[in-house]
């Protein structure tokens, strides 16, 4: 169980990890890499180690540092996420090839590449690639702050920070060394992580080469308050209380707090516990870097303004896809409210608008949304706002709301299946899962209510009634009443009462109006019903029938076979997996007659220049994969089903299939049984030994099946082989689970 497990998280950090078209940005979908794949991604780990370990002349650098950092750099350049040959990383490296063309024989040395990720980072390793985050890009206020950034990170590999740090971290595990480094989870961030007197070398080193460009030297002060500040969104902007308003529905201001959280970091905070340097401190090593001469140059564009605004775009769109699937749902909203100024009509924005609300929708229904929602003293900056609003609606009332949204767009879409499909699914999960009892919703607006009113007061405008109303006879809780319905009309900030979420019940009165709204909902809850009832009863009347009459399996796509070797200290040896890798994907591609399934392998072993579509897909799959597992038994739609559909039409197949390996050495315990013959029969004592110290060798092989038309998981086993994992007896156990695969499913 534990190896599964172990699996699975595998998995999951896998992922977190043709000619060239402009993406329009009204009808943008997800960022791929484009045309040939570069050699850094094609050469085998064990070769690259091979080469790099023959060519070191370091002798405190052994072939642990190869292996450690090879196969941890490959596993992200193969994970999908990574973006070259279009528009972000071909602007990148144009801004790099300027800003180091003093620096030819460097320049030649290095490879810039894009990595999929809302983490705001840049990160250099020891062969030369660097990597630009998205989030990264998504904040940057000019192309002079890319610039100097780019120096900062090809002045880690100058100086050869991440070969030091390895040294560093080595005579630390051995007792030597003079610092206690960071842990970190991330793999890249593991290989970069520098001390703080490296990053103001890099800083220094950094400078000197930034200031051979024309860029403006305000530049370099302005990329440190940017980073300070990369973890709030890329803009402050306060939360307009109409943003969610329709025709129909027009939330008082009554929801929203009128204060926020106050940003608290300042340039001087306490950086004993963080990598960085505070940015006071890298502001003043600036300072002395430059003197007094400040007028090397006043640019904050070389390139093209056009194109750093284009390329920031993309990579903020490209974060909602992320966020997206990271369930950052509220994030999402508040970055879509920013994106709005600029784009007010966007498809892009309104489909990820829907998304997220069925997200907030769906998890709030489940009672998981703490899983995603923040707790609102953390948020800091304008969103506190919108987070608060999200944190304190009701059930009902989200329901409500996420349905005008969905109704609405799909009204404006009307020829969109996206929208159509999304307004069909959120309708569905109102109906099944929201509780509201229909004769709740009203049939008026609630406008309309207040009219109605059959206080004479209403007949004076809002404020003269809030005065006569003081001066009333009216008794106290007459005066509430009242007085809380002219509030919410003329929209007057005060925190929100319970009774006043019954506004939120106003919100579909045009649909519940013409009768066929509620009428539907009850279908939907008859259909559902009449539907477990047949599946249940199918289940029981085919009890007998081991596939319960459903047609065989005949295709599936398996997706990159990931596998681990551990010893028996538990240390993985990346080398033998690799070569264990190969072997599996052979036997997954090999041909069973007698199975009559057609197999597609997408792996990024076999990948070449060609292959670029492959490689994007393979990044589509485990994104897929760790969204569909972290909603777990949700019945969730996926935030990339159009995508992974799109996949499913191409393969021919509905049925995606996610394999790994694990292989392992451990020792027998020791049972009580075996303590209790030793007892008694001396000569069993050393067969006894024997069991319970030498390490014996296991494997466990998994298989995690994905239905891309429901995006649930439909088939799930794992066999785990107290003997060595040869060919032969891995090819016997990946026969077996085909069959039961075919079956099954």
């Amino acid at each position: 169980m534990k190896k599964t497990i172990a699996f699975t998280l595998l998995l999951v950090f896998y992922s977190s990890f043709g000619t060239l078209k402009a993406q329009d940005l009204n009808d943008f979908t997800r960022l791929e890499a484009k045309g040939a794949i570069p050699k850094d991604f094609l050469i085998r780990s064990s070769e690259k180690i091979k080469t790099d370990h023959e060519a070191n002349e370091d002798k405190d650098l052994d072939k642990k540092f190869f292996e450690s950092t090879r196969y941890a750099i490959d596993e992200l350049l193969l994970s999908g996420q990574i973006l070259f040959n279009e528009e972000l990383s071909i602007y990148l490296n144009k801004v790099a090839n300027y800003t180091l063309s003093g620096e030819k024989e460097l320049l030649s040395q290095l490879r810039f590449y894009v990595l999929k990720s809302t983490e705001v980072n840049a990160y250099s390793t020891d062969q030369g690639i660097i990597f630009f985050t998205t989030g990264l890009l998504a904040q940057l206020e000019n192309e002079a702050q890319l610039a100097y950034i780019i120096a900062h990170e090809a002045s880690h590999f100058i100086l050869k920070h991440v070969r030091e740090g390895y040294v560093e971290d080595k005579e630390i595990r051995s007792g030597t060394g003079k610092y206690e480094r960071t842990n970190n989870k991330s793999v890249i961030s593991q290989l970069s992580t520098y001390q703080k007197e490296n990053e103001l070398a890099a800083d220094r080193k950094g400078i000197e080469i930034y200031l051979k460009t024309e860029y403006g030297t305000d530049e370099i002060f302005s990329s440190f308050e940017m980073l300070l500040y990369s973890y709030l969104p890329f803009n402050e902007l306060k939360f307009d209380n109409t943003f969610f308003n329709t025709d129909i529905l027009k939330i008082p201001s009554v929801f929203f707090p009128d204060t926020t959280n106050a940003i608290s970091l300042d340039i001087d905070y306490n950086d004993e516990d963080h990598t960085h340097p505070n940015i006071q401190t890298r502001i003043d090593e600036a300072f002395e870097v430059l003197g007094d001469d400040k007028s090397k140059g006043n640019l904050m564009y070389k390139i093209s303004e056009t194109d750093f605004n284009r390329v920031r775009n993309l990579a903020r769109f490209e974060g909602l896809n992320l966020m997206l699937s990271q369930r950052e749902y509220v994030k999402t909203i508040y970055l879509i409210y920013l994106l709005k100024k600029d784009f007010p009509d966007n498809r892009f924005l309104d489909l990820c608008t829907v998304k997220a609300f069925y997200g907030l929708m769906k998890y709030k229904n489940a009672d998981r949304y703490d899983e995603v929602t923040e707790e609102i003293e953390d948020i800091e900056g304008e969103s506190f706002v919108l987070h608060y609003f999200f944190k304190e609606i009701d059930q009902a009332s989200l329901n409500i709301l996420a349905y005008r949204i969905a109704y609405d767009l799909s009204i404006k879409y009307h020829q969109d299946n996206s929208f159509i499909n999304y307004e069909k699914e959120i309708k569905k999960e109102f109906a099944l899962n929201s509780s509201i009892p229909y004769d709740d919703l009203q049939a008026i607006s609630y406008d309309s209510a207040l009219v109605n009113l059959s206080d004479p007061l209403m007949e004076f405008d809002i404020d003269d009634s809030l005065i006569k109303l003081e001066n009333s006879d009216l008794t106290k809780f007459e005066k509430i009443r009242i007085k809380k319905k002219l509030l919410a009309l003329k929209e007057i900030d005060q925190e929100p009462t319970n009774s006043s979420n019954d506004y939120f019940y106003y919100g579909l009165w045009d649909l519940v109006r013409n009768g066929n709204f509620v009428s539907e909902l009850t279908t939907i809850r008859k259909n559902e019903k009449a539907k477990t009832d047949a599946e249940n009863l199918g289940t029981e009347a085919t009890s007998s029938n081991k596939n319960n009459g459903k047609e065989e399996v005949t295709k599936i796509i398996f997706v990159d076979p990931y596998v681990v070797d551990y010893n028996s200290k538990n240390e993985s040896n990346r080398e033998k997996a690799e070569r264990k890798k190969i072997e599996l994907t052979s036997l997954l591609d090999k041909d069973y007659p007698n199975l009559g399934i057609d197999k597609t392998l997408l792996d990024s072993k076999l990948l070449d220049s060609t292959s670029v579509d492959k490689y994007n897909e393979i990044g589509l799959m485990y994104q897929w994969l760790d969204e569909v597992l972290n909603h777990n038994d949700l019945g969730m739609v996926s935030s990339v089903h159009e995508h992974v559909e799109f996949l499913e039409k191409k393969y021919g197949s509905e049925h995606f299939v996610f394999s790994g390996l694990i292989c392992y050495k451990s020792k027998q315990k020791g049972k009580r049984g075996h303590i209790v013959l030793s007892i008694f029969c001396a000569p069993c004592i050393p067969f006894i030994l024997s069991d319970i110290l030498i390490p014996r060798e296991y494997f466990q092989i998994v298989f995690v099946t994905i239905n891309s038309t429901t995006d649930q998981i439909s088939f799930t086993n794992s066999e785990e082989i107290g003997i060595s994992g040869t060919p032969a007896v891995i090819e016997a156990y990946v026969y077996d689970l085909l069959y039961q695969l075919k079956i099954n499913l």
